[in-house]
């Protein structure tokens, strides 16, 4: 990292820079023996080159993140790119036999790796718990459920003069520590905030939304409430996946990625 770089991460993103440092220290330490990992066109593209690129991916965009002081719409769009590369799979990407699976789906079954050990689900359920002020904002604002949005578009009466307005009756879901802490109750918890993140990366991605949109307090919440979710929940994510990694640096239980670097020679 350069000077300027490093004197910008003295304020409040050092600790969290550091923390990703430690991760990459990991990830460097996990596939010390992979070398190259780009791959000829005919060649076989092994698991674990590609949970390498995984980790790589994931950190390169959490560590611009950290460089630098960057505002919360910034700072959310980082978060969620470096989640699609730890989430996404090549048998997953419309290139594939079997076919395009759903956003939802995929991170449903990503977070039931996370969890499929003790440890992975100890750790995972103990940083959603610091969340939890966060987690309760995305559920209380309707203007991230898909549920109210459906309804909206699917409504052909008329929306002035409050005759239909599907968002005054969403109903917040509860969200409390026990709930976290029961395994069904947090796999119900985890999918609908993330269905909501994923509403509001929408909305960025496709320009639908305003560049600090700040006079607008609602798309404000959910941004800030999305980046915090996010900021918080990525380094345990990415430490529970390098962790089963090191125990097997070849597992295929993350997929392959989606678009290997390829060599010509």
């Amino acid at each position: 990292m350069g000077e300027a770089a490093a004197m910008q991460a003295a304020g409040g993103n050092r600790p969290y820079l550091e923390e990703i440092e430690a991760l990459d220290e990991l990830r460097r330490k996990v596939f010390s023996s992979v070398g190259d990992y780009a791959i000829l066109p005919h060649e076989e593209f092994t698991a674990e080159k590609s949970n390498m690129i995984r980790m790589q991916r994931a950190l390169s965009w959490l560590r611009r993140y950290a460089e630098d002081e960057v505002d919360k719409d910034i700072g959310f769009i980082l978060h969620w790119i470096a989640f699609e590369s730890l989430y996404g799979r090549e048998e997953n990407s419309q290139y594939s036999k079997h076919g395009k699976v759903t956003t939802a789906k995929e991170i449903e079954k990503f977070f039931d790796e996370l969890k499929a050990t003790e440890m992975g689900r100890v750790q995972l359920v103990e940083a959603t718990i610091t969340i939890i002020d966060d987690i309760r904002a995305a559920f209380a604002n309707p203007y991230i459920s898909t549920a109210a949005w459906y309804s909206y578009y699917s409504k052909k009466v008329p929306r002035a003069g409050g005759r239909h307005n599907p968002f005054a009756a969403e109903k917040p879901r509860p969200c409390t520590q026990s709930k976290l802490k029961d395994p069904k109750q947090y796999d119900a918890i985890i999918r609908e905030v993330f269905l909501r993140m994923y509403l509001v990366r929408n909305q960025l991605f496709h320009g639908n939304a305003t560049y600090k949109g700040h006079d607008d307090s609602e798309k404000s919440a959910q941004i800030v409430s999305g980046y915090n979710i996010l900021r918080q929940l990525m380094p345990p994510i990415i430490s529970i996946m390098l962790r089963s990694m090191e125990e097997d640096p070849a597992s295929e239980r993350w997929g392959l990625v989606p678009y290997p670097r390829i060599k010509d020679k």
